[in-house]
């Protein structure tokens, strides 16, 4: 129960994430007449900083211990790029055989959320507990 509480704070942190960009990129680009590339510079810098965060906020409210950084960013990068690999090669797999545009957008986002909560259990059970000699 702890990874499924810890992945959905971590998921609200990244979903709250994309909404902040969302506005900084509008604002910057509509107001403020800043180049979009300079905008997304800003986002990309906020974005990693805010993920980093988010998932050790959500580790160490649900499991109660303390990791080093270098650790949890690790299990971070991991984390991310599993979540993007994973996503892309379920969606890339299914998409010949799902063919209906509506119903391949509503598996997405089932294909898209499974894959962040199995993301971050694998993170977090083999990256920062295995280190801690608890998972098996």
């Amino acid at each position: 129960m702890k990874f499924l509480q810890g992945a959905a704070l971590y998921l609200f942190v990244y979903l709250v994430l994309g909404l902040f960009n969302s506005a900084v990129m509008y604002t910057a680009v509509k107001f403020l007449h800043i180049t979009p590339a300079v905008a997304l510079g800003l986002i990309v810098i906020i974005t990693v900083v805010g993920l980093f965060f988010g998932f050790k906020k959500s580790v160490e409210l649900f499991f109660r211990e303390e990791f080093s950084d270098s650790t949890l960013l690790i299990a971070c990068i991991a984390q991310v790029i599993g979540f993007v690999v994973v996503a892309t090669t379920v969606e890339e797999l299914l998409a010949p055989v799902i063919k209906s545009t509506k119903l391949f957008q509503v598996a997405s986002v089932f294909i898209n959320f499974a894959a962040f909560f199995f993301t971050y259990w694998l993170s977090v059970r083999f990256i920062l507990l295995r280190r801690r000699g608890e998972a098996g």
